[in-house]
């Protein structure tokens, strides 16, 4: 980046993003949500981008940037969440249902609550390409789910109100919840060793 980047809309203006909306007994009805191809390119905020989140609420960004469209099912699934998780096998048929009254943890992909403070990235395409990526991801290895990554139960969409007269459409995905500890927790005395499948022999 050649420029360098002034406070954004909430710093500038000392106001904060909306309430978070994904609290425990929240009830959410989803709808399943096909993406569209992984997208390709930086995500590099660009200088009009800049100038935007210095003079536009996050809120109303969300609104001029919604996700690429991809397709819509027909599945609908109702959910409550139940606890926050901080995260910093044969895949079913498209027809298949997530397993019913069993916890699963949802992915949500918000760029609402993306930093939209100093940062050179841009929400909109940084959230956009995390969603399709990792959709396409647990599409492509249908044989390790269940094993060493846990099983995946769809992709989804949801509408949440922006004002009184406007929603606008969040990304999120299921999947089966794993036990454990956080990979940030593990003691860094553990080392991992990576082998190329390549030769360097010619």
């Amino acid at each position: 980046m050649t420029y360098p980047l002034s406070d954004s809309f909430c710093t500038r203006f000392h106001c904060s993003k909306p309430f978070l909306p994904y609290y425990p007994r929240r009830e959410l009805s989803i709808r399943s949500h096909d993406p569209p191809a992984p997208n390709v390119g930086n995500c590099d905020l660009t200088r009009d981008g800049a100038w935007e989140r210095e003079w536009k609420h996050p809120l109303e960004r969300c609104i001029l940037h919604p996700p690429r469209p991809g397709s819509f099912g027909t599945t609908t699934v109702d959910l409550k969440i139940v606890e926050h998780i901080q995260v910093v096998n044969v895949h079913p048929p498209e027809s298949s249902l997530p397993p019913c009254n069993i916890p699963l943890m949802a992915k949500i992909y918000d760029p609402l609550y993306y930093d939209h403070e100093q940062d050179d990235a841009d929400p909109f395409l940084c959230v956009d390409r995390a969603y399709c990526h990792e959709t396409a991801a647990y599409k492509a290895l249908p044989e390790l789910q269940g094993t060493i990554m846990p099983r995946y139960y769809g992709s989804y969409s949801f509408d949440l109100p922006a004002s009184d007269a406007t929603t606008r459409s969040v990304r999120m995905i299921l999947i089966e919840v794993v036990t454990g500890s956080c990979m940030q927790q593990l003691s860094s005395r553990y080392s991992f060793s990576v082998f190329s499948s390549g030769s360097d022999n010619g």
